[in-house]
């Protein structure tokens, strides 16, 4: 009796333990990608723009 209420008591902190780090490394892990996707965007965008300027530019002349 005393010995399958520790055990028992051990799994579930286990359990409970192992939840939240896994569910706090998702979180982190997928801010990351965000952010790194944003930066990707932005540097495609810019890309975007000046391609856009340069071909203005020679169309102009």
């Amino acid at each position: 009796m005393t010995i399958g209420l520790i055990v028992g008591i051990c799994t579930l902190f286990f359990m409970v333990l192992h939840f939240t780090t896994t569910a706090s490394y998702r979180a982190y892990t997928y801010s990351k990608n965000k952010k790194t996707n944003q930066a990707t965007q932005l540097q495609q965008l810019q890309q975007q723009v000046a391609d856009l300027t340069s071909a203005l530019k020679s169309t102009s002349k």
